[in-house]
């Protein structure tokens, strides 16, 4: 066996280089960052769906809890929060406000001047909205048109009114709501209701 046999022997069984090593690892490395990758996007997806699942739920209950307390609901929608109210006629408001207007009268304020918002957040802890999640983001459509939460809702001084409205008669306002996430534009959920029938959801996805 002459000596460059003898070399070419010794490197076939030396193992692998170092370049070989590092281009190994970073295969490696590339491998499970794309694993990681696509669980946070798959995570993103699934805590959407999962939140627009519980106001589905929710919102047939609202429906449900409308018809047995004869009682008209409504659902005040945020960028950062939602609010179950409940509709009281002004004979309601003034009972339920008798002291504080007694309080307005005797320091000489004319209570009927003031106009009250009828629509009461709804006191009942079975019923709160789930918190939104971080990332989340809403589009409110009524009728095909988009609604402006800032214009519908009202400034501070009037207090939350609804964007939807759940009747003690079953049925509802006709609404679809977009739900999005910042983290990853390839999907929306979204909740339909068509004003008559349970709500219902979908998620949609859109192709790199």
């Amino acid at each position: 066996m002459t000596h460059s046999q003898m070399r070419r022997q010794y490197t076939s069984m030396h193992g692998f280089t170092l370049l070989e090593v590092m281009v190994v690892l970073f295969v490696i490395g590339l491998l499970v960052g794309m694993s990681n990758l696509n669980f946070t996007e798959n995570r993103v997806q699934d805590d959407t769906r999962r939140f627009a699942q519980k106001l589905q739920v929710l919102m047939n209950l609202y429906r449900e809890e409308a018809v047995y307390r004869n009682e008209d609901l409504g659902l005040a929608i945020d960028v950062n929060e939602m609010l179950l109210l409940s509709y009281q006629s002004p004979e309601q408001l003034q009972q339920k406000n008798a002291a504080e207007e007694k309080v307005k009268f005797e320091a000489g304020f004319e209570s009927e001047e003031e106009k009250q918002n009828p629509w009461q957040p709804y006191n009942n802890s079975l019923f709160s909205s789930p918190d939104v999640i971080e990332g989340i983001t809403f589009v409110l459509l009524i009728e095909g048109d988009e609604i402006d939460f800032d214009d519908f809702l009202g400034d501070d001084d009037e207090g939350p009114k609804p964007a939807l409205m759940f009747f003690s008669s079953e049925d509802y306002s006709p609404f679809e709501l977009v739900i999005q996430h910042d983290a990853d534009q390839r999907f929306e959920v979204r909740l339909h209701g068509d004003g008559f029938n349970p709500v219902w959801h979908e998620l949609i996805q859109y192709e790199d």
